[in-house]
């Protein structure tokens, strides 16, 4: 099986997308594919691709900050949008010369694959859906990405079923073709005991047991505003006994956000740690009382069971792909609704029984997803698409029908 997959997203930091790709691209090669990397430029050398893999490993960027800077403006900037795009057509005139069965795009673009298979992976549909959440030019983009890509695809990969319902919905792609396989959790995420913990958390006046955790960017989807509130409404005892743990990148329009943050901190109640190291977060994980997730939209939610390996109670939203992801450990609230999401975290920080009931469903679940299982599901879907014959795609409408626009040849 020889495939080309995209590694666009693989950079520091990694973004659960770049995760992603890096770990298919690094599983694949060792189930028996024979896989070419592709960027933005061309296709990378085995060489190359270790030496990227291990940058974003260190959280290393590859560019540096002027360059990073510049390829960051596409949202903003019409010419760096357009050199992103005369990139990407370069890479994609070099496809029909690679010697590949599959070309798999890993993260919502799909270069235009004329004699191979093609897959693409939609993690989410949050640029068609709710563009609103995203920064200006950036929805319409990838939007645009993704429609684009829908038309030149085989198949689709959803890291749940309920993006796999949102894509069925939305452009009414045959559904025996969109293939929904769970994302993995890495083996760093996982129980410890509380000395292998003390060295990190001491340092950041953190004690183990000592703290509720939110993992995210601030962006307008986490849904940290409503976070703040509900954690401000709890009983100021609860609050000093179990600070909020803030940890994720600066993000967008969070005005308010930071603004709540900053009164939480003055108040003794909240601590934010920004975005850490790789080799802290786990601890971060493992030493909290709670996880706190209170998102208005994921494709699958990675911090989720990255918290749920780590053997820690978890609270998050009522609905789509997170009720999906936390299943039978998960204290689900409506994320629209302080007095919902503050009743969780009531219940997730007092109520022994269900806690421990949270941390026994939540540590069987994540043992079922790892990034392995991820790999050979998305390798024997791979077999199941090149044993098949192409389909000649017409452009696809939301009215035609699961099968309207198909045809063999």
């Amino acid at each position: 099986m020889r495939v080309a997959l995209t590694l666009d997203a693989v950079d520091a930091p990694l973004t659960g997308v770049g995760r992603y790709a890096l770990e298919l691209a690094t599983r694949l090669p060792a189930l028996g594919a024979d896989v070419s990397y592709l960027t933005r430029t061309g296709v990378l050398s085995e060489g190359a691709f270790t030496e990227r893999r291990l940058m974003a490993a260190r959280g290393q960027p590859r560019r540096g900050p002027i360059l990073q800077s510049l390829l960051g403006s596409a949202n903003q900037f019409p010419f760096m949008a357009h050199l992103a795009h005369s990139m990407r057509s370069l890479r994609d005139s070099l496809l029909p010369a690679l010697e590949c069965d599959l070309v798999h795009g890993t993260g919502y673009y799909l270069p235009a694959a004329r004699k191979q298979v093609a897959i693409v992976s939609f993690h989410d549909l949050s640029p068609l859906r709710f563009p609103q959440w995203h920064l200006p030019g950036r929805a319409a983009r990838l939007a645009s990405e993704m429609r684009q890509a829908a038309s030149r695809a085989d198949w689709i990969i959803t890291d749940s079923n309920a993006v796999k319902a949102e894509v069925l919905d939305e452009f009414g792609f045959p559904a025996q073709r969109v293939v929904a396989i769970p994302l993995g959790v890495d083996a760093v995420f996982r129980q410890r005991a509380e000395h292998e913990c003390v060295e990190v958390l001491q340092p950041l006046g953190l004690e183990v047991g000592g703290y509720s955790l939110m993992v995210g960017t601030l962006e307008p989807r986490k849904n940290h505003e409503k976070l703040l509130a509900a954690y401000a409404g709890l009983p100021l005892d609860a609050r000093k006994a179990w600070p909020l743990v803030i940890v994720g990148g600066h993000g967008w329009a969070n005005a308010s956000v930071n603004a709540a943050i900053e009164r939480g901190v003055r108040e003794g109640w909240v601590k934010r740690l920004g975005f850490v190291a790789a080799g802290t977060l786990p601890i971060l994980y493992s030493g909290a009382r709670l996880f706190v997730y209170p998102s208005l939209y994921e494709g699958f939610g990675l911090p989720l069971i990255e918290a749920m390996a780590s053997g820690v109670p978890v609270v998050t939203s009522n609905r789509g792909s997170l009720a999906e992801t936390a299943g039978a450990a998960g204290e689900l609230v409506d994320p629209e609704d302080v007095a919902s999401i503050r009743q969780g975290i009531e219940r997730g920080l007092e109520d022994a029984s269900w806690r421990e009931t949270s941390v026994r469903n939540g540590l069987e679940i994540a043992r079922q997803r790892t990034w392995s299982s991820c790999a050979r599901q998305t390798l024997a879907l791979y077999h199941l698409a090149v044993s098949g014959q192409r389909l000649e795609r017409a452009p696809l409408s939301n009215a035609d029908g699961d099968c309207a626009g198909l045809s063999r040849h």
